[in-house]
């Protein structure tokens, strides 16, 4: 992420396994955030989940950042 470009909008989500949730929110959430044409970021906070979702996280993570920034996470 370019920390040098001001965040307009901060969304932070507590989420508990959230696996079948998950890819909805994120339909939604992109779609919304988008719309601002403004700079945001998304923030999970996983409290330990049991299912997959700490998987899924890992995986849209990668996904974001390469698609937007072609930043790749470490």
């Amino acid at each position: 992420m370019d920390y040098s470009k001001n965040i307009y909008l901060s969304v932070v989500l507590p989420i508990y396994n959230e696996e079948k949730s998950l890819p909805e929110l994120m339909r939604e959430l992109y779609s919304v955030c988008n719309s601002l044409n403004k700079e945001y970021e998304i923030i999970f906070v996983n409290d330990c989940s049991t299912d997959k979702t700490y998987d899924m996280l890992e995986e849209l993570r990668s996904f974001v950042f390469q698609e937007t920034s072609g930043i790749k996470p470490l």
